[in-house]
Formats: structure tokens, sequence, C-alpha cells
């Protein structure tokens, strides 16, 4: 991943990696090692918005319906601002639970 990135640009470069790796290896089931840690104005800022990390959480859910029955395990593993923890968080519950 280059250091700075625009959200379309990351998004392209999951779903021409991952997704095509999950499709090809079919797991069970799908861990997330999520983090906004790399959202802007964040310690590891590398140009993302908010935004972006809602646009996943649909993706890779779609993406475990598709691949493994909907079995996906989130581990929430870095960010330290509480702002996007408070907006974050809740909306990506509320997609996987659409």
């Amino acid at each position: 991943m280059p250091f700075r990135v625009k959200d379309s640009s990351y998004l392209a470069i999951a779903k021409d990696t991952f997704q095509e790796w999950v499709k090809v290896f079919e797991p069970e089931i799908i861990f997330w090692n999520w983090g906004y840690d790399g959202t802007i104005g964040e310690y590891g800022d590398i140009g993302l918005s908010p935004e972006l990390h809602l646009q996943m959480a649909r993706e890779i859910r779609k993406l475990a319906d598709e691949v493994c029955s909907g079995r996906l395990i989130i581990i929430l593993c870095g960010g330290s601002r509480r702002d996007y923890a408070k907006l974050l968080i809740p909306q990506i519950i509320t997609i996987l639970l659409d």
C-alpha cells in the first residue's frame, strides 16, 4: 500500500487482491483485523476517509456472504481518536446487522 492513498485506490487494491484471493481460497470464515489508524488525522494517517471504512465493511460483509455463508469475525485493532471510534464502530455494526 502506498504511503498516501485515495479511498478509491485503496478500495480498488482491496478488491483486486483480497477479494480475488478469498474467492480462490474459499475459506470457511473471514477474519478482518480492522483498524482506523490509517484515517486522516490519525497516527498512521495514509489519507483514508472515515467513509472508506464503511465501504470496506459493506464489501467484506458481501464477500463473506458470498464465500463463507456470512461467517465473519472482526477484531478492532488500531486507532486512537475517540471521535472516529464513536462515529465508525456503531455504523459498522449496523452494516453487519443489515
